[in-house]
């Protein structure tokens, strides 16, 4: 059986730590040589992670569409919702707003309330890569199958 591993450094406390996630939901954090905390994300495979080192959260997103997001410093689950798709990435914007990539549509959410918009980019395109330019606002979305890459200007 071949068990795929995600891996992910974060700073917590003046601390190097990593992410792991082998499946059925668990996330390792570790310290340079043992597990310094175990959380349960969902009973479906973790797909992707993404850390706030400004408020110490960790977002995971599920092939099954459940996005957690984690307080590290409380080891507290601040929220979780069901996106009913698969996660493939998970990006914060700015302070106020983080993006992912689900049933093939950029999502943008706002922490503030947790609403969220959706864009899509058409028929016969798969989103499969998402990437945030942090100080321009600009979300860059690449679709394999068209070969493309679309730039979302974010504006107040």
């Amino acid at each position: 059986m071949i068990f795929l591993v995600l891996v992910f450094s974060l700073e917590v406390s003046n601390a190097q730590l990593y992410v792991t996630s082998t499946g059925g939901g668990v996330v390792d954090l570790w310290n340079t040589s043992s597990i310094w905390r175990t959380i349960r994300n969902s009973s479906s495979a973790i797909k992707v992670l993404e850390y706030d080192s400004v408020k110490k959260y960790l977002y995971a997103g599920s092939e099954n569409g459940i996005v957690n997001i984690w307080d590290l410093d409380r080891n507290l689950l601040v929220k979780t919702w069901n996106e009913n798709g698969n996660i493939i990435s998970i990006k914060k914007i700015n302070m106020t707003h983080l993006s992912l990539i689900a049933n093939n549509q950029l999502v943008i959410v706002s922490e503030l309330n947790y609403s969220r918009k959706q864009f899509g980019l058409g028929s016969g395109y798969q989103l499969d890569t998402l990437n945030i330019i942090e100080n321009e606002n600009k979300i860059l979305i690449g679709s394999g199958n068209k070969k493309t890459l679309s730039i979302f200007c974010l504006y107040r």
